[in-house]
């Protein structure tokens, strides 16, 4: 169990605390900033995972964030702040998912 809490506190660190704005802001726009927190977000889980479970980590948070960050783009830019949270609440749904399926892998 302390596995799946430390994935998820890695989590957090990752995809909030070394995402500076700028790459928030910008990974809707340009890919490299993109490719850069997807980078960022999957080395940082190199205590926990081998490198198979950490290529899984990265391009299901490739996925996710390329999906969310163009309609959340466009939900900001409509000052449509429901919508947006609604996203941004699914995206981490959907990397909680992606953390469970990766952490059942390491208590197997």
């Amino acid at each position: 169990m302390n596995d799946l809490i430390g994935l998820f506190f890695w989590h957090f660190i990752a995809d909030f605390v070394l995402q500076p704005r700028e790459m928030a802001k910008n990974k809707s726009k340009h890919f490299g900033y993109l490719m850069a927190h997807c980078l960022i977000y999957s080395a940082t889980f190199w205590v926990y995972l081998d490198i198979k479970l950490i290529g899984i980590m990265f391009s299901s948070h490739l996925v996710i964030d390329y999906m969310s960050s163009k309609v959340t783009a466009g939900l900001w830019k409509d000052k449509d702040i429901y919508g947006c949270f609604t996203i941004i609440g699914l995206d981490q749904f959907l990397h909680s998912m992606v953390i469970i399926y990766v952490w059942y892998f390491i208590v197997k």
